[in-house]
């Protein structure tokens, strides 16, 4: 995004903004490269980590900031949302909580567990979406296989 904004900066605008209330996370590489090795470092079988990432941005505010920098006049125009984008980001699911107990950036997430043979007979070919179902389907079989 920053560099699509900078690249539309440098061309003399507009900046394409979807939504003025959108917001993401934003962190930096080091950041991110320190969170990714220590949550490697405390995983366990049966939890996806969710890293903290501090507070969400809104992206106007940062296309207004990177416009206010231009050497002429950049003025911002908004496209709307594209089928599946959110407005805001959402870390945890429904009857998912924000766990810690090893590091204070790191959330601990309980997943069901999944069949790996049937896992290993997913069609790597198919439809991102086919295998989005798929994948919950397992989920739903492997969650009522615990119970």
């Amino acid at each position: 995004m920053l560099e699509t904004f900078r690249a539309q900066v440098q061309a003399g605008g507009p900046i394409t903004v979807t939504d003025p209330n959108v917001t993401r996370y934003f962190m930096t590489i080091p950041e991110a490269v320190q969170l990714v090795i220590q949550a490697g470092a405390i995983g366990c079988p049966g939890e996806a980590l969710v890293l903290d990432m501090g507070t969400p941005v809104r992206i106007e505010d940062v296309a207004r900031r990177m416009a206010s920098q231009a050497a002429a006049p950049v003025r911002l125009i908004y496209t709307g949302l594209r089928q599946g984008e959110k407005l805001h980001e959402v870390l945890f699911g429904p009857g998912e909580t924000d766990y810690r107990p090893a590091h204070p950036l790191i959330s601990h997430v309980s997943v069901p567990p999944l069949i790996p043979h049937a896992v290993w007979d997913l069609d790597p070919t198919a439809s991102p979406n086919d295998v989005i179902a798929s994948l919950r389907e397992l989920c739903q079989v492997s969650v009522a296989s615990v119970l």
